[in-house]
């Protein structure tokens, strides 16, 4: 059993950390990381950390000028990579960290356009990769102009495969997605606000945490069927919920000393699924995944954080059952 993590929008994550950045200004860069990522990958890296044993394979579309620079990169990180070579550019996403006045700013680029061609040879590629009981991750935006039923498409071939899916995504490529059903989804507040259709879940503020968790459970329990099991709802700063149809979890985690958010939600994913593949109970999946995600912000880079502060969070969270 391995881990196929699938990338259709790659990303040359660089990171500024600026003190007191404001708009319109003139501002020296006191620090700057780059990280040739995408959630997909960045999932993986967060997923090798947690389990260095785990078979992972990530299955990309890279720009031609950037597919030496991922391959160095994941190699370095042993993870196994069948890479397909685009035209175009790789985007470029910035982020900048103000650690004074604890902003973080985002600036995200559309990406390259995938050809017909090239979405066939993805789909060539998924179909000899794919093995029996794999887990096959879709995770990240889609390029420009790309068909929004791709994930759809992908996930439907993943399964005749005997795969189980899980999707973490957004905008019509989720909505559509989730048609195919896959086993796991990872909506965060917004983008389940988009799926069901009710703008009133983005409002939501949890000073009364279960009372607002039971709100959203009620209305996303609907999406438990044909196949989806398991809906892992992130909140931030605020926490997770876990849901399948007879198990209903919140969980958070204080962390006051956030350095970078970017890439927590794939670490928080990573956090769940290896642990998940371990046949772990899902109490244990949904710790692992919030410490994660947790550990994840207290480091510099998507995916990046260490094992050992991983086990010291897990003894920080908190759990409440949701009735």
């Amino acid at each position: 059993m391995k881990i196929n993590a699938i990338l259709l929008n790659p990303t040359i994550d660089i990171i500024y950390e600026i003190d007191d950045f404001k708009v319109g200004g003139t501002f020296k860069v006191k620090k700057k990381e780059i990280f040739p990522v995408g959630k997909a990958i960045s999932f993986s890296l967060a997923a090798r950390e947690l389990d260095k044993k785990i078979r992972l394979n990530v299955i990309a579309f890279i720009g031609k000028n950037e597919i030496n620079l991922y391959r160095r990169f994941l190699s370095s990180k042993n993870i196994a990579i069948k890479l397909i070579k685009i035209d175009g550019e790789t985007r470029s996403n910035k982020t900048i960290n103000d650690p004074l006045n604890h902003t973080t700013t985002h600036i995200r680029e559309r990406g390259f356009q995938l050809k017909k061609n090239k979405i066939q040879e993805m789909k060539k590629i998924l179909e000899k990769e794919i093995e029996n009981d794999d887990l096959c991750v879709f995770s990240g935006s889609i390029p420009p102009k790309t068909d929004d039923h791709i994930y759809y498409d992908l996930i439907q071939l993943s399964k005749k495969k005997g795969a189980k899916c899980a999707l973490d995504s957004s905008g019509k490529e989720l909505t559509n997605g989730i048609k195919a059903h896959p086993h796991i989804i990872k909506p965060n507040l917004i983008e389940l606000s988009q799926i069901l259709d009710l703008e009133e879940l983005r409002s939501l503020e949890f000073k009364e945490p279960e009372q607002d968790c039971r709100k959203i459970i009620k209305q996303a329990k609907t999406l438990l069927k044909d196949g989806i099991e398991i809906i892992l709802i992130t909140l931030g700063a605020k926490g997770a919920i876990i849901l399948t149809s007879n198990y209903a979890y919140y969980g958070k985690i204080e962390i006051k000393n956030v350095i970078d958010t970017v890439g927590s939600g794939d670490s928080f994913l990573a956090g769940f699924l290896v642990t998940y593949i371990h046949n772990k109970n899902l109490e244990d999946c949904f710790k692992y995944a919030l410490a994660a995600g947790a550990a994840n912000t207290m480091k510099y880079g998507p995916g990046i954080f260490n094992f050992d502060l991983v086990n010291q969070l897990i003894r920080r969270i908190e759990l409440i059952k949701i009735n």
